[in-house]
């Protein structure tokens, strides 16, 4: 069973595989290091202990912007970014926090169906937001 924990010093190099594997703009081993206070970063391991999936946010007054969500592809379509985001929306919400809001390429079908699964609404658009492709706008309350 995949377990979910805050970013480690024992983590750092498998999480920023993880970041490079599967996102364009990757966080390197000296920026994981180095996340500021406000940003939450959670990993999921497997029972073997590597790093199967990533997610970040960062934390502003009682609001959260999701900042990254990947799960290496043969771990995909298993739960494993569902209890990222579960576990990433408890954490917040034990903290305080209200909303957590995110934006995701409106070509990105999966993930918009997953964050919907998981509370999230569309909130709006922002036209070429990627490289010429819009952005979906989403946000969930968390209390």
């Amino acid at each position: 069973m995949t377990r979910i924990e805050p970013l480690s010093e024992a983590t750092v190099v498998t999480a920023a595989a993880v970041e490079k594997a599967c996102l364009e703009t990757a966080w390197s081993e000296s920026q994981l290091r180095q996340l500021p206070a406000h940003t939450v970063y959670l990993i999921a391991l497997n029972e073997a202990g590597e790093v199967e999936g990533i997610c970040s946010a960062n934390r502003m007054g009682d609001e959260a912007e999701l900042l990254n969500l990947a799960v290496l592809p043969e771990y995909r379509r298993q739960g494993t970014a569902g209890r990222l985001l579960a576990c990433l929306s408890q954490k917040l919400s034990a903290d305080g926090f209200r909303k957590l809001y995110l934006e995701v390429a409106e070509t990105n079908l999966p993930a918009i169906s997953l964050y919907r699964k998981y509370g999230f609404s569309e909130i709006g658009l922002r036209r070429g937001f990627y490289h010429g492709t819009d952005a979906v706008l989403m946000e969930k309350s968390l209390c």
